[in-house]
């Protein structure tokens, strides 16, 4: 998350619109890169989406969801009459960027795992019955597969590592974990080492089962 605080030069409000952002990050306990932009020019005004200093934007959007228009080089009053932007104003804009961002990673956390199962079971199709292929329509793929499997079977592994990463990388921070992240990750681990380890066995396994 990036959070920008446009200020116009020895703006009295910016000092303490720092002080507030910094305090919310803090209580809520969300990490965020907080950048100081000095607005200096009506170009850069308009280039950067000011709207009064200070104007605070929390990943390019402003915490009051206006539309932008041109002000000049003037100081902003929030909704409160005040020029320092309301806490709970931060809050609710932060709050929401940082639910729409957990959002990706929990999609990123499940995909990653999901796709190493397919790399595994691609490595595994050199292995399966040409009868059972041809009922699908698989025996080119699986021919072309054979001269891959290794590939096929370092890029699950390389996607396990990634979904160690994405899934565990928190453990020292207050994220939460997500536990279907989890048992999506460990099942597709069990997998691969099954199908890395005993591809004659699973391929035969599902041989029966279709």
């Amino acid at each position: 998350m990036t959070i920008d605080i446009l200020s116009i030069p020895d703006c009295p409000n910016h000092a303490p619109t720092v002080e507030r952002v910094k305090a919310v990050l803090s209580h809520a306990s969300i990490q965020a890169r907080v950048r100081e932009v000095l607005i200096t020019d009506t170009a850069s005004a308009r280039t950067r989406g000011f709207m009064g200093s200070p104007t605070v934007l929390v990943n390019g959007k402003d915490i009051e969801r206006l539309e932008l228009i041109e002000v000049g080089l003037s100081c902003r009053v929030y909704a409160n009459g005040s020029g320092v932007p309301p806490e709970e104003l931060l809050r609710n804009a932060i709050n929401a960027a940082n639910k729409h961002g957990e959002k990706s990673v929990r999609v990123a956390e499940k995909a990653t795992p999901i796709a190493a199962m397919i790399a595994a079971f691609s490595a595994l199709a050199c292995c399966m019955p040409f009868g059972l292929l041809g009922a699908v329509g698989l025996v080119g793929f699986s021919i072309w597969a054979a001269k891959y499997r290794l590939l096929f079977i370092g890029l699950a592994f390389a996607l396990l590592a990634v979904g160690f990463v994405q899934v565990y990388r928190g453990r020292k921070s207050c994220r939460i974990r997500n536990r279907s992240s989890e048992i999506i990750l460990w099942v597709a681990v069990a997998l691969v080492l099954l199908i890395f380890l005993l591809p004659q066995l699973v391929a035969t396994i599902l041989a029966r089962w279709s």
